[in-house]
């Protein structure tokens, strides 16, 4: 009797440590409420549980280690979402191979309990390039997000920025299923977004000069209400945001952006749309060098727009001029409207753009839902080159006046500086190359680890119950024969 007492009392102990130690593995750690202090969110603490607003005061930095999980939990209300407000600074900076990820604790729930947003207030701190401090968010999975959280007056997104500037680089926004359905929203600032992969969900800028280059948007639409956003290098492709009067692009009232060697192609409905598109006097619209083709009903349309466009200098899909007008619904189609001028067009695909086109199909006699064009594949990631994806092309500069300045106002950022000094031994078509290539390879890794503990941890954990199992099956045999 005292020996099955005393075996049971192992068995029993035995188990008991072990399910402390797989406890010990399985940590999370719930935050709410104010960041007060500078605060650091390490993978020993992942995956956080945000149950409450979370605001990270004025003067200071929250840092989120690479690996590192945070799970937002949902509202109390539906239609609601808890959200992180940041009028100091916010660090999330993961890597290629070990991104951080803003998630919902539950997945699974209908879209009226996504959890809210990450808001960065007039207060927050802007990145500096050239100091390399600011706010950042690199190298991040953003996903089921976007509901009501009324952090700001002013935008719902995932990813909202209110008068500040931060950089959003090297992320992946997707699975977008809130009540604003907003991946990112911008007024005011000069935010930096850059080599970014949007699947799900609209971009929205009401004000500001936010600078958009090598971006992958294949959400909802791109939508500038106001402001003079600069777009260069990005793929607008495959965008679905429903309804005849959306497009690619939809540009409204009194914006002024600059757009510049896009790929603008394969949309749901139109390419670009203008609606109620009136330009201040010293606007100086600037769209060229762009493909604009194989979108649904138009290449480009103006609805409630008697202002002239233009439009020279892009590629439509052909190089025939009476197919070309065919694709533009303006003047000529409702006496009404301004009046699109096109000429003149490029003659084959505009090749400076983030995606090359292998072999574009001439559209010419064709109706424009027939064709289709074909990209290359992205290359396998190389580790070893990942710093390019956070540069800005030299050939951007054409963009800049003499004094380092932007042409539509917008002043030169630190990243864009850093970026020429150090490469000024490089020569142009090796510096594109290389950039190109590395925003294809960081834009194909889609899928992460869930779980922070390393590959070596779990093999090692699993080893470690399997030798402890060996050994009470060895104690309880030695424990019969005696």
């Amino acid at each position: 009797m005292k020996k099955i007492i005393y075996i049971f009392s192992v068995i029993f102990f035995a188990s008991i440590g072990f399910l402390i130690t797989s406890n010990q593995v399985d940590a999370e750690t719930e935050v709410k409420g104010i960041i007060s202090e500078d605060t650091v969110w390490g993978l020993d603490g992942s995956p956080y549980i945000i149950t409450g607003n979370i605001l990270v005061n004025s003067g200071v930095n929250l840092t989120i280690e690479p690996g590192v999980i945070v799970k937002f939990r949902k509202h109390l209300v539906m239609g609601q979402g808890l959200y992180m407000k940041i009028d100091g600074t916010l660090t999330a900076r993961g890597t290629q191979s070990n991104k951080i990820k803003f998630t919902a604790e539950d997945p699974t729930l209908n879209a009226e309990f996504s959890w809210g947003s990450i808001s960065f207030t007039r207060q927050s701190q802007s990145w500096s390039s050239s100091n390399n401090t600011g706010s950042i968010i690199e190298y991040s999975i953003i996903e089921y997000g976007s509901n009501d959280s009324y952090a700001e007056n002013e935008g719902k997104g995932a990813i909202s920025v209110n008068n500040s500037s931060p950089m959003i680089r090297n992320n992946i926004i997707r699975n977008i299923n809130g009540s604003s359905r907003d991946a990112l929203s911008i007024s005011g600032g000069n935010s930096q977004i850059i080599g970014n992969s949007i699947t799900e969900g609209r971009i929205i800028i009401f004000s500001g000069s936010p600078y958009f280059q090598s971006n992958k948007f294949t959400g909802e639409e791109f939508y500038i209400v106001e402001g003079s956003p600069t777009l260069t290098k990005n793929d607008i492709i495959n965008t679905n945001a429903g309804g005849s009067l959306s497009g690619g692009i939809r540009i409204d009232h009194n914006s002024c952006p600059t757009i510049t060697y896009n790929n603008i192609i394969d949309n749901a409905n139109n390419g670009i749309i203008f609606i109620n598109f009136k330009p201040d006097s010293g606007c100086s619209l600037t769209i060229n060098h762009n493909n604009i083709y194989n979108n649904k009903e138009f290449a480009t349309l103006l609805y409630d727009t008697n202002s002239n466009i233009n439009l020279s200098d892009n590629y439509w899909g052909t190089a025939n001029e009476a197919d070309i007008d065919n694709l533009i619904y303006d003047k000529n189609d409702d006496f009404s409207l301004g009046e699109v001028n096109f000429k003149p067009f490029l003659g084959q695909a505009e090749a400076n753009v983030l995606s090359k086109i292998t072999k574009p199909k001439d559209t010419t006699h064709e109706p424009q839902t027939e064709t289709k064009n074909t990209y290359n594949q992205p290359e396998e990631n190389n580790p070893n080159e990942t710093e390019n994806m956070n540069t800005v092309e030299e050939n951007n500069k054409e963009e800049m006046d003499k004094n380092g300045n932007f042409t539509t106002g917008k002043t030169e950022s630190d990243v864009e500086k850093s970026i020429i000094e150090n490469n000024t031994q490089s020569t142009e078509d090796e510096k594109e190359q290389k950039i190109e290539d590395n925003i294809e390879n960081e834009q194909k890794e889609i899928i992460i680890n869930e779980n922070p503990t390393s590959t070596a941890a779990k093999e090692e954990e699993r080893s470690w119950i399997q030798k402890f199992f060996l050994w009470l099956a060895n104690l309880l045999n030695k424990l019969k024969r005696k």
